[in-house]
């Protein structure tokens, strides 16, 4: 009868030990979630299927990880483990990811740290199990804080600045790997373990600082941008305004023009017409829409096309003056063409080397411009062939725009940022989409004029 009741008192422990194994599973699968939610405001992983299961195992290495002071059996490995698997799945630059790795895992280590070694003893004596409770805990925490300081997704900073973070985050994990390696294991034996506690807790407070730090700057560099851009859109838009005066000149003076074509000789004549083609570009209509700013920036763009042998097929639904500022739709239409004729010439070069026939060669050297402006919104599509490694097959979101191709990266590749800059102010979207070697620019602006 003993051994009965001593048998199922045993089945009954291993039952508890079994379902207590998988509520601490479930419950830091739970904080891992968000873990990962939380650095994933900071780092752009890849789109292969493995690499969002790996920074959720690399982050499970770190937050689930017990660190006792003067343990060298958990940190380093659990630090190496961290940063190669985060590394591996960032689709970011190296220095970027390692600076976020470096404040996660300063954070997460001195919690780690500062429960364990300091509060275990006081934790064991509650009458649940707290280790998983905690992490969770932490986890919401470390969510709800980075929500609140995250900058905008697709944020963007020097490597200058990225290297102060870096030098700035390395003191806080620095303190925590110190403190955990060089203390005796015994936390009795610590002469005054306040002043390691508090030196945890600061650890962790640098890392609200941190976060503050990448916000400001990137607002910063926002804000940079957004003036760069606004130049290059002013200049865009007086460029035009003085073509489109020089036209309309062009017109008034026509009847002169005719007058001396007439007493011309047939040799003269042409190459008096000539020279009007090459001086002014832009002796063809300038009626492609009911805007003049289109008209402007069409005339402007087909006329620079043509003098590189590349073809604009348009097709325009614009029947009014579009309520947008004219420096903003002189941007949006000017740099679309822009990038556009750039990436024919690059194909070109690409399909020449290549052996490309004659047919596929005039194929390449055509763009495609498709714009409407109906029921108070203008949608615009524009399509050129591209270099199959400018970008991967597949629809990219307005985020994660291809890089320029340009040796100088420092002052090249706007023309992208700048529409999608002018689309997010006027509520609209932008999207590029990829089939095949068709490279699309799609971006709808919903009407009303911003100031």
């Amino acid at each position: 009868m003993g051994c009965d009741s001593n048998c199922r008192g045993k089945a009954w422990e291993e039952k508890m030990t079994r379902i207590q194994f998988w509520v601490r599973l479930l419950w830091m699968m739970a904080a891992m979630v968000f873990n990962l939610k939380a650095v994933e405001r900071y780092v752009t992983f890849r789109k292969a299927r493995w690499a969002k299961p790996l920074a959720f195992a690399a982050y499970w290495g770190v937050a689930g990880t017990i660190i006792f002071v003067g343990d060298w059996g958990n940190l380093p490995y659990s630090i190496a483990a961290f940063f190669i698997g985060m590394l591996l799945a960032s689709g970011d630059g190296i220095l970027k990811t390692v600076t976020v790795c470096v404040m996660f895992s300063s954070l997460t280590f001195a919690y780690n740290a500062w429960i364990d070694s300091f509060f275990g003893a006081v934790l064991e004596e509650l009458p649940f199990d707290f280790y998983a409770p905690s992490r969770m805990f932490f986890a919401v925490v470390l969510f709800a804080i980075t929500k609140y300081f995250a900058p905008e997704k697709d944020y963007e900073l020097s490597p200058a600045l990225w290297r102060l973070l870096l030098e700035v985050s390395l003191i806080p994990l620095g303190i925590v790997v110190v403190i955990v390696l060089g203390s005796p294991i015994d936390t009795k034996q610590i002469p005054n373990p306040t002043m390691y506690e508090i030196l945890l807790f600061l650890a962790m407070a640098a890392f609200l600082g941190l976060l503050g730090m990448v916000s400001a700057l990137a607002r910063q560099r926002k804000l940079e941008q957004q003036s760069i851009f606004a130049e290059m859109n002013q200049a865009y838009y007086e460029a035009m305004e003085q073509q489109h005066f020089e036209i309309r000149r062009l017109r008034h003076d026509m009847a002169n023009h005719l007058q001396a074509l007439a007493g011309l000789s047939e040799g003269a004549r042409d190459e008096y017409i000539q020279e009007m083609l090459e001086g002014n570009a832009m002796a063809h209509t300038l009626n492609y829409c009911g805007d003049a700013t289109v008209n402007a920036v069409l005339t402007s763009k087909e006329s620079m096309m043509r003098q590189k042998g590349i073809r604009l097929d348009w097709k325009l639904d614009i029947g009014e003056t579009l309520p947008y500022q004219k420096a903003d739709i002189c941007a949006l239409f000017a740099n679309a063409l822009d990038n556009a004729a750039e990436a024919c010439e690059a194909y070109l070069k690409t399909a020449g080397s290549a052996g490309t026939s004659q047919t596929s060669k005039k194929a390449a050297m055509t763009v495609t411009l498709d714009a409407r402006f109906q029921k108070g919104m203008l949608a615009v599509s524009v399509k050129n062939p591209m270099q199959k490694k400018v970008i991967s097959k597949g629809t990219v979101s307005s985020g994660l725009l291809p890089k320029t191709t340009k040796q100088d990266k420092k002052n090249h590749g706007f023309g992208l940022r700048s529409i999608r800059e002018i689309v997010e102010r006027y509520q609209g979207r932008m999207e590029i989409r990829t089939e095949g070697d068709v490279f699309e620019l799609f971006f709808y602006l919903m009407g009303g004029c911003v100031s």
